[in-house]
């Protein structure tokens, strides 16, 4: 009936456009191919939606004045509102056509949190597209919150406390380190509805032995289908803690060897995959997950890239959450509450160990003094450096800069490499290239994907990159610097011994995180610039929303409170 409506109102628009004209009912009816009386009713079913204005003249032929009040693409916007509302999304964007400022519009319109039929949905913004959700390819911190809301682990740490929890694995137990049994759940299920198996299990682990971190599996069996054992190379007590990483979650075996995996993954957590593309990333609720069903029911995050353009601007900062209010309210009219916290990792610089600049370790500490965050922020010209503190080490609370005086370098190009879809490299490559020129380098920069730039295969004499640390800390972070290629190139220059030597202690359960990395940054092959201030501001009907070490919050745990009744 709403389309039907429409169509006689595009047909008046056609007629009359938005100027005021005086006809009469007879005019409409002709216009309208229906009866004068069916006009009447056409008429007051517009003015009540909003679309015209009608001054009726008593008696036949009279004429009666006609406003027409809104414009095709004003009905389309709000044909396409009310689809969206109603979770209908494809069609909400066939509505707007190819206009993609319409698009952008509607959408920042509709973010915030909606209750739909007594379903909870909440819909959020991001500034750039989360194509592949593949818990076993490279990740950003997003990616791996995102993973961690589709996918268990056998363990899984608390993002609260930083404590190892139990998870698709009950309980576990070692004699000597270097054998492992673990205990799976029963009952389990995947979100497509298969049953997971000890397979699925030992098929996900062994995937993982090509990667850095893992490469000391020796053996994973099945014993039964609720046993797992896992036989190492080497002792290693941190094992249970290890399989916390985002990178040993567990998949179906038969699909995880899909092409569009990535894009469309299988899990056991809390919430599946429903929608995947270039707009949308629609999270729906898996009512058949083992632990407490999630209380928001939708999460939907619309991936607008144009708002990564504002960040040099100001107007929008990569580590910065909001949520908005219920639907129907004004930004103000709910008190609202922030978090922040200062993240541990932050961005930093490495100096390449097979550039032919870097064998000098004073012409290293020249860099870190050219570049440092303090010289960097007194030439930044944007509202985002508010957020950033200057770092003296990869975690806060640690000093491990060394202010030996540095050789400059001579006249030369340097080559510096970061990654694509981070709007703030570009800003910071910048303010570098300038502090490098006044010194008589010439500064080149190159952007790849974030894949490459792990593998670290390009060509560069600088890389610049960013962490964002889980809790604990100090595990978090050693897991990057052993599990990344391109740093364990970094970690190792000098002496690729001793990076096997520090894995191995590390192993066996020994403090050697914080004397490397102290000697690894005083040397100036690992630079650190600055920490974000990680902020999230949502209203107070959001409830159990707290922020988390990556910038996110546990969406199972969200839920929104009903708006108060008007008084």
């Amino acid at each position: 009936m709403q389309q039907r409506l429409e169509q006689h109102y595009l047909r008046l628009l056609r007629r009359f456009d938005l100027q005021a004209a005086d006809t009469t009912l007879q005019s409409l009816a002709e216009t309208l191919f229906c009866t004068r009386r069916h006009v009447r009713v056409l008429l007051n079913q517009m003015s009540q939606a909003g679309w015209l204005a009608w001054q009726g003249e008593a008696g036949r032929g009279r004429h009666s004045r006609l406003q027409l009040l809104v414009s095709e693409a004003q009905l389309d916007q709000a044909r396409a509102s009310t689809l969206l509302e109603a979770g209908e999304l494809d069609a909400a964007v066939q509505a707007l056509g190819a206009d993609p400022r319409q698009l952008a519009a509607l959408i920042r319109s509709q973010l915030g949190q909606h209750s739909h039929n007594d379903r909870q949905l909440l819909r959020v913004p991001y500034y750039r597209p989360l194509v592949d959700l593949h818990p076993q390819h490279a990740n950003r911190r997003t990616e791996i919150h995102l993973l961690r809301q589709i996918f268990n682990g056998l363990t899984r740490i608390n993002e609260d406390n930083g404590e190892l929890e139990p998870d698709l694995a009950h309980h576990w137990h070692s004699d000597n380190q270097a054998h492992w049994t673990f205990y799976l759940r029963p009952a389990v299920r995947f979100h497509h509805g298969r049953l997971m198996v000890a397979a699925d299990v030992v098929a996900s682990l062994l995937a993982l032995r090509q990667q850095p971190l893992f490469a000391h599996l020796a053996a994973v069996t099945a014993q039964g289908e609720r046993t797992i054992r896992i036989d190492l190379t080497e002792p290693d007590c941190r094992l249970p803690w290890l399989l916390a990483h985002h990178s040993a979650l567990i998949l179906p075996a038969e699909e995880a060897i899909r092409p569009e995996f990535a894009s469309l993954p299988l899990g056991t957590g809390p919430y599946r995959v429903s929608r995947q593309d270039a707009l949308c990333l629609k999270l729906s609720a898996f009512d058949d997950y083992f632990g407490y069903r999630a209380l928001l029911d939708e999460v939907e995050i619309w991936q607008l890239p144009e708002l990564g353009a504002g960040t040099a601007q100001g107007s929008l900062q990569i580590c910065s959450l909001k949520l908005e209010p219920a639907q129907g309210l004004r930004p103000d009219a709910e008190p609202s509450e922030r978090e922040r916290e200062l993240e541990q990792g932050g961005y930093f610089l490495l100096c390449d160990p097979r550039s032919r600049h870097w064998g000098n370790p004073a012409r290293r500490r020249w860099l870190q003094q050219c570049c440092s965050p303090f010289q960097i922020l007194a030439r930044v010209d944007s509202p985002a450096s508010r957020f950033w503190s200057p770092a003296a080490s990869l975690l806060t609370g640690w000093h491990h800069l060394d202010d030996s005086p540095g050789e400059p370098l001579p006249e030369t190009t340097l080559v510096l490499c970061y990654y694509a879809d981070q709007p703030e490299y570009p800003l910071l490559a910048g303010v570098m290239g300038e502090l490098l020129a006044e010194q008589c380098i010439r500064l080149e920069c190159r952007c790849v994907s974030y894949a490459d730039w792990c593998r670290g295969e390009v060509e560069a004499d600088l890389w610049l990159g960013s962490m964002n640390l889980g809790k604990p800390a100090d595990f978090t972070l050693m897991t990057w610097l052993l599990g990344l290629p391109l740093l364990r190139r970094v970690m190792a220059a000098d002496d690729a011994d001793e990076l096997l030597r520090v894995q191995a202690h590390w192993r066996q359960g020994e403090r050697v995180l914080e004397p490397w990395l102290a000697r690894r940054i005083g040397q100036g092959w690992l630079q650190p610039l600055f920490h974000h201030w990680l902020r999230l501001q949502r209203p107070l009907g959001a409830q159990g929303v707290r922020l988390n070490a990556l910038g996110w919050f546990d969406f199972k745990s969200a839920w929104l409170a009903p708006a108060p009744d008007p008084e």
